[in-house]
This record gives structure tokens, sequence and C-alpha cells, in this order.
């Protein structure tokens, strides 16, 4: 079978907060067409502090904010914003393994996703605007 992902950085502001996130899927397609599946998974969250989360409300995209911010070019395909705040701790790609970590689940551990229908999502029913497969 052939395996895609993709991958979408995001922040989700809540009542606790902006925090940064990624969700990810993989997707996977047998040579012959015949079955096809689809995981999701996702990052971790970490808290924007509230001042870059004011100027994210007012309409500023993370990236060219985050580089304006802390004179970084590109900082969004590089260290990422997770790496300026926890100081190199963690950078983007580390951060986002854990998300295709978790969108792999199903791939990994088949046999238990292969107990019911419940939460498999086709790749054709997605694509003709349905969920379930």
């Amino acid at each position: 079978a052939d395996l895609g992902l993709g991958l979408e950085g995001h922040v989700v502001d809540t009542p606790y907060g902006m925090f940064v996130s990624a969700w990810v899927a993989a997707a996977a397609v047998a040579p012959d067409g015949a079955a096809d599946l689809v995981g999701l998974g996702a990052a971790g969250r970490f808290q924007l502090p509230e001042w870059l989360a004011r100027e994210v409300r007012n309409g500023a995209e993370l990236g060219p904010l985050m580089d304006r911010t802390f004179h970084g070019e590109n900082t969004k395909q590089k260290q990422g914003a997770v790496g300026i705040f926890t100081n190199g701790l963690m950078e983007r790609t580390e951060a986002l393994q854990v998300g295709v970590t978790f969108a792999l689940t199903r791939f990994i551990n088949q046999e238990f996703y292969n107990r019911s229908t419940d939460n498999v999502y086709s790749i054709n029913a997605l694509l003709r605007g349905g969920a379930h497969g």
C-alpha cells in the first residue's frame, strides 16, 4: 500500500488561552485501489503568550509574526514556535513526530481498529464529501 501524510499547524483559542498544535492525516491506498484507510492524529499543544495571542486574534499569521518578533527567517519551517518557546528543548519536527505517530496508530496496531467500523474513514468517502466508507 502507498502511504501519504498531510500535516497542518494551527492555533486554537480557548477560555484558557491560545494554543499551538498540528493535525496529521495518514492515508493508505492499496496498489489495486481496493482498500483505503485514513488515520488521524494531532501533535501536543502548548500555550502562546497572551501578548502574541492578541496579535493572532487581530489577524496576524503566527509564522511571520514569530519571524518579526524574534528576528528569525522562516521560523515555521525551521524550529517552529515550539523551538523558540522551549528554548530548543523540542523543535518543530519532534513535535510533529508525535502527531504522525498518533495518526499511524490505526496502521501500527490494526487488530484493535478492525473490530468495528466506528471511526474508520475512507479516502473515497472523504473525497465524495462523506466520512465513513
